[in-house]
């Protein structure tokens, strides 16, 4: 399998070392950041076949980076997986107005979890019919 690289970004660091610790495993090469902007620094230097976000983080939250690849990077929207405790509502509004690949509620379960990133790594995001979980 060639290398693929997932960015988890996520200000809790126990959720940084569990995500990045399960997707290893899997065989994934990860890199962390812990808010939108050392996520926007690592994205600088690192191509990513997907993204793992929280929206509820400081310095910059995770819809303001949603937003800045709206304006700047729209080739890694569909590569988003949000990963969060925010309300279904603002899940259900990232997921409307945003083409990323789905939006999770935490606790989430892992192996849809898994289902989804590895999904979102091996086929081409823009593709249609992607696993969308039900929220």
């Amino acid at each position: 399998m060639p290398h693929r690289d997932v960015l988890v970004v996520d200000d809790d660091a126990a959720t940084r070392v569990l995500l990045e610790t399960l997707l290893c495993r899997a065989g994934l090469t990860v890199q962390t950041a812990g808010n939108g902007e050392e996520a926007v620094e690592a994205l600088a230097r690192w191509q990513v076949d997907a993204i793992i976000m929280d929206l509820f983080m400081p310095r910059m939250n995770g819809t303001d980076l949603l937003e800045s690849f709206s304006r700047e990077r729209q080739d890694l929207l569909s590569r988003v997986i949000v990963l969060s405790a925010a309300p279904e509502a603002l899940l259900k509004d990232a997921r409307e107005k945003y083409p990323i690949w789905c939006a999770m509620r935490k606790p989430a379960d892992i192996s849809e979890l898994m289902e989804n990133v590895l999904d979102c790594v091996v086929h081409d995001p823009a593709a249609p019919n992607r696993l969308q979980p039900q929220l």
